[in-house]
């Protein structure tokens, strides 16, 4: 009989080609700290024990989201054992309507705060968050780019999974990068701003604190990029492919705000 322990270690590492390391670490921690839960045989577990291990979840306050996300881990574990080992998929079997989604506060840069922000800021923090506003980049991405990415016309971007993508340069991009000779591995705005992750967000503050605006990170300034090319009419395909996501489907549930206050306000003419 397979031991959960063997199982669980086969399935980290065949994951590990096709996932960034950031994500594999995640989902190993997450499916070891799930093992340590469970009875040693894999066939020993059941539906029922894994609701237990996400009940406790929340019992140590633990967020719905967490543990949904948790339960998707687990499930693609399964999804990957069931085929392996000809066991029942358990984990199919739970109704993820019981640890529902938590909507959480997205915070997204309006068009009046980036006029804002482009009228207040200057010199290379400019250059940074105009960066990733037209390029819709996610932190990671724009603290992965170096001179030999960026061509005349576009940037090849290191995405999840270690997918290679291609992002256009329009005008404004072309003359920031223009700016900066081809000194170092990268240009001189993201040598320093784009060191580390908390140097990024650091960034953003100060850049909101200087315009007197809420507060936004890194991806809010990508939710700005594909909200913009979304209301001036982008098919919904090409900004997908942008963005780097794996469907339209993502983008459009990620984005769906945007389409919303577009039409908040159109039954208002029937109230006349």
């Amino acid at each position: 009989m397979i031991a959960v322990e063997t199982a669980v270690a086969r399935w980290v590492q065949s994951i590990r080609h096709n996932r960034a390391e950031a994500t594999v670490e995640t989902y190993r921690t997450v499916i070891h700290n799930w093992r340590q839960a469970m009875p040693t045989r894999l066939r020993d577990v059941d539906r029922h024990r894994i609701c237990e291990w996400l009940d406790e979840l929340l019992d140590r306050n633990r967020s719905p989201n967490t543990a949904r996300v948790y339960y998707f881990i687990v499930r693609a574990f399964y999804d990957w054992a069931s085929d392996r080992y000809e066991i029942p998929n358990v984990a199919a079997e739970i109704k993820t309507r019981l640890y529902p989604r938590t909507k959480n506060h997205q915070r997204v840069v309006t068009r009046d705060e980036y006029v804002a922000l482009m009228a207040r800021l200057k010199g290379q923090q400019r250059d940074m968050i105009q960066f990733i506003a037209h390029t819709g980049l996610r932190s990671i991405e724009v603290r992965r780019v170096r001179w030999s990415h960026i061509q005349r016309t576009y940037i090849q971007v290191l995405g999840k999974g270690d997918k290679f993508r291609l992002v256009p340069l329009n005008r404004t991009l072309t003359e920031i990068i223009d700016r900066y000779p081809r000194t170092g591995d990268r240009p001189a705005f993201l040598a320093y701003y784009a060191a580390n992750k908390q140097r990024l967000v650091t960034c953003c503050h100060k850049a909101a604190d200087m315009t007197r605006i809420e507060r936004f990170g890194p991806h809010a300034l990508r939710h700005y990029y594909a909200t913009e090319l979304m209301r001036r009419g982008v098919p919904l395909k090409k900004i997908s492919m942008a963005l780097g996501h794996s469907s339209t489907a993502i983008t459009e549930m990620v984005y769906i705000h945007a389409q919303y206050e577009d039409i908040q306000d159109i039954s208002l003419c029937l109230d006349e």
